[in-house]
């Protein structure tokens, strides 16, 4: 995603798994808890129904990432 990318409400696609690469990135939920995600971070993205999330590119570095997605029968420890 590119310096300045903002990314509407919308829910997950399915349950996946974020890896974040480079720049940095904030995450709001529905109840309007808010965070960033930084080249290391992991996130278990899980909100699949309702508002979802939303999300915009912090700062001039463009954010890459890289997603895993969960199957349905596999489990979480």
């Amino acid at each position: 995603a590119p310096p300045g990318w903002v990314g509407d409400w919308h829910p997950a696609p399915k349950r996946q798994w974020m890896l974040y690469l480079t720049g940095c990135i904030e995450a709001e939920v529905s109840d309007g808890e808010r965070r960033q995600f930084t080249p290391g971070s992991v996130t278990l993205v899980e909100d699949t129904m309702g508002k979802g999330h939303r999300s915009r590119v912090v700062g001039s570095e463009a954010v890459l990432l890289a997603v895993v997605y969960v199957g349905e029968s596999e489990s979480v420890c």
